[in-house]
C-alpha cells in the first residue's frame, strides 16, 4: 500500500513541476493598434454624442439591444492604456477624469448635476468578430459624455414653454456643469 501511494505522489509532483502553462497566443502588433483604435473611436463617439444608438455606434460594439440610460458621467479627458493579450481579444484600461454625474431626480424627473471629480478606471474588452474588432459588453456601463455634450443634451429638455421649475432645474444643472468644468481647467 504505501509503495503504491509513493509511486502515485511521486509521479504527480512530477508531472505538476515540469507542466508547462499553454503557450500564449502572440498576437502581431498591429492588431493591437486596431483594438486600441476601435476602443478611442467608442470612447470619443460616447463623449460626444451621449452613446446614441446610431450605425456608427453599432459597428463598433457587440451589444444589440439599448438598455437606455438615467445616468451620464461628465468627463473632462479619456487616457486610454496598453493592450492586454486575450483569448479572445484584448482587454484595455481607459482611466476617465470624472467631473461628476449627471441624473434626474426621483421624485420630480427634473435633470441635476452632482459634482464630483474623480479619477476612475475602466476595463474594456475589445474582442475580434467577423467584421473586425468589437467593444464587448457595454450595455451595463453608463456613458461618459464631454461637458459640452451634456450641455447640450440638458437644453433639449426645455423650451420656453416649459415649466419654470423645469426651466431652473436646467439652468442650474448647465451652469453647475460648466463651473465644475472650469474649475478643473483651472487646477491643472
Amino acid at each position: 500500500m504505501k509503495a503504491v501511494w509513493f509511486t502515485v505522489t511521486w509521479i504527480t509532483a512530477a508531472s505538476l513541476l515540469t507542466a508547462q502553462p499553454p503557450p500564449k497566443k502572440d498576437r502581431p502588433r498591429e492588431d493591437c493598434g486596431q483594438a486600441h483604435r476601435v476602443l478611442k473611436r467608442f470612447l470619443d463617439l460616447d463623449g460626444s454624442t451621449g452613446r446614441k444608438w446610431t450605425p456608427q455606434l453599432m459597428s463598433l460594439i457587440t451589444d444589440t439591444d439599448n438598455p437606455g440610460w438615467d445616468t451620464q458621467l461628465v468627463i473632462e479627458r479619456y487616457h486610454i492604456e496598453e493592450c492586454q493579450p486575450t483569448l479572445k481579444g484584448y482587454d484595455i484600461t481607459a482611466r476617465y477624469w470624472i467631473l461628476g454625474m449627471l441624473t434626474s431626480a426621483a421624485d420630480t424627473g427634473l435633470p441635476i448635476f452632482e459634482p464630483g471629480l474623480a479619477l476612475q478606471p475602466v476595463r474594456f474588452e475589445v474582442v475580434r468578430t467577423d467584421d473586425g474588432f468589437k467593444v464587448r459588453d457595454i450595455g451595463s456601463l453608463e456613458p461618459r459624455v464631454y461637458p459640452s455634450t451634456a450641455i447640450a443634451e440638458l437644453k433639449k429638455l426645455t423650451d420656453r414653454r416649459s415649466p419654470a421649475s423645469r426651466q431652473k432645474a436646467v439652468q442650474t444643472a448647465t451652469q453647475l456643469v460648466r463651473d465644475t468644468a472650469a474649475r478643473f481647467q483651472q487646477s491643472r
